[in-house]
């Protein structure tokens, strides 16, 4: 299973599965990423890696909410775009994989075929951050050696939620001390950069 299309590596799902004599899986929009990666023709030098991926074969396709079984194991996906169109996050039991959306500490990056900071955004506080405090979250990457962390403790420490915390609160300040037209400055895009948690600026937050 690959929670989304890879952008900067090739996907060795379909190779694994045929040692295995298991099935491949990915998210029903996967097609459609697909077709995004097959436009670019430099970007990166990660077009070869977009053109090998789309070659991939898919044996199942999973929607929102859709489950697969293995034994007393269900795992359930749950659409999470904004890393990619196709990202999903799988939930199974007391555990959460979350791909390349939520990452120990921060979040994916968005500037890559498919990527949406507006979909960032709504799939980590709108659709993982109100799931309970007690999920154990694997992150599909890490580089500090961390294993897993827990939903409870990246709501308070994740730098996309501190951001988001401490731009919410300057907001807030703007709106009851200064006036409208200070309001509608303050509010640009320019002036909320260093709060942006997609654009990964300012990450010394202490």
């Amino acid at each position: 299973m690959d929670t989304h299309t890879h952008n900067e590596h090739i996907s060795l799902a379909p190779e694994l599965a045929d040692r295995l004599g298991a099935k491949t899986v990915m998210n029903r929009n996967t097609p459609a990423q697909r077709e995004l990666g097959a436009q670019v023709t430099d970007l990166f030098g990660i077009e070869k890696i977009l053109a090998d991926n789309a070659r991939k074969r898919i044996d199942v396709y999973l929607g929102d909410g859709d489950e697969l079984k293995m034994g007393d194991i269900t795992l359930q996906a749950m659409e999470t775009k904004g890393h990619t169109r196709d990202h999903m996050a799988i939930l199974a039991g007391d555990r959460i994989f979350t791909g390349d959306v939520l990452i120990i500490g921060q979040c994916g990056r968005t500037d890559l075929p498919g990527g949406s900071s507006r979909d960032m955004y709504e799939s980590l506080f709108g659709r993982i951050m109100p799931l309970s405090d007690d999920l154990i979250v694997y992150p599909a990457h890490d580089y500090r050696g961390n294993i897993n962390s827990s939903l409870g403790y990246e709501r308070v420490n994740n730098v996309a939620s501190r951001r988001r915390a401490r731009w919410r609160n300057s907001k807030h300040s703007s709106r009851a001390s200064s006036p409208r037209s200070t309001q509608r400055r303050a509010n640009s895009s320019v002036a909320s950069a260093p709060w942006n948690p997609f654009l990964r600026v300012n990450w010394d937050l202490s």
